[in-house]
């Protein structure tokens, strides 16, 4: 199966990106922020169901490398925690670097227990 290529383009006016999507393949999504958002100052990111969009490391690799104008980093990310609880809070806490200090980039997390299924949302401050 071919995969199609991603052409750089330079995107100097696009400054403002918000997206909202769930169940996203991450590393594809990646691709496509190392190729067009160069130039963007503000992020805002509402996604679901996908613990790869919650990796720190890498958040701050693309920052760091493909993101240098990026001032607002915004990001609303909901889950099914169900048992993981733990695993959930060490991932979170992971947001709590010094990277995401010095940038003034703060978050927080929420527990929605309804009936039987447990969810959680990781949300910048």
């Amino acid at each position: 199966m071919e995969q199609e290529k991603l052409t750089h383009i330079e995107l100097k006016y696009l400054k403002y990106v918000s997206l909202k999507f769930d169940f996203i393949n991450f590393h594809k999504f990646e691709e496509v922020m190392k190729k067009f958002f160069y130039h963007v100052q503000m992020l805002r990111l509402t996604t679901g169901y996908n613990e790869k969009c919650l990796n720190a490391k890498r958040w701050q690799q693309l920052i760091m490398s493909y993101m240098p104008y990026l001032r607002i980093f915004d990001i609303n990310h909901q889950d099914y925690i169900g048992k993981k609880n733990f695993t959930y809070h060490h991932i979170i806490n992971q947001f709590n670097s010094s990277f995401w200090m010095e940038k003034n980039w703060f978050f927080t997390h929420q527990h929605d227990r309804k009936k039987q299924s447990t969810s959680g949302i990781l949300y910048s401050t």
